[in-house]
């Protein structure tokens, strides 16, 4: 049997690789490594995921009725109150 730079001898024995192969490729998510994305990458990403999670919330918002808006509403005021996070001054339960 005739030895193949590309081909090991036996699936056993992968040293007869050469070491070329033996790296790779730079494709890196072929052995599931991930990198980790750098700083302004990641921010850009959040940015985009929020922009995107914003608008696709907006387009729900204007499907609903008049009456799911208004529950919609209820439940924002009431979760405002409750953790004490107001953004338009002091917000307080309207039932």
């Amino acid at each position: 049997m005739s030895e193949s730079p590309s081909m090991p001898q036996s699936p056993e024995s992968p040293t007869s690789w050469s070491e070329e192969e033996a790296r790779g490729t730079n494709d890196t998510s072929v052995l599931g490594f991930v990198p980790e994305p750098q700083p302004e990458e990641q921010e850009e990403a959040e940015r985009m995921a929020y922009d995107l999670n914003i608008e696709a919330l907006r387009g729900q918002f204007y499907e609903l009725t008049l009456s799911q808006k208004r529950f919609v509403a209820h439940i924002i005021r009431h979760l405002l109150a409750e953790f004490g996070m107001s953004f338009f001054g002091d917000v307080q339960e309207h039932d």
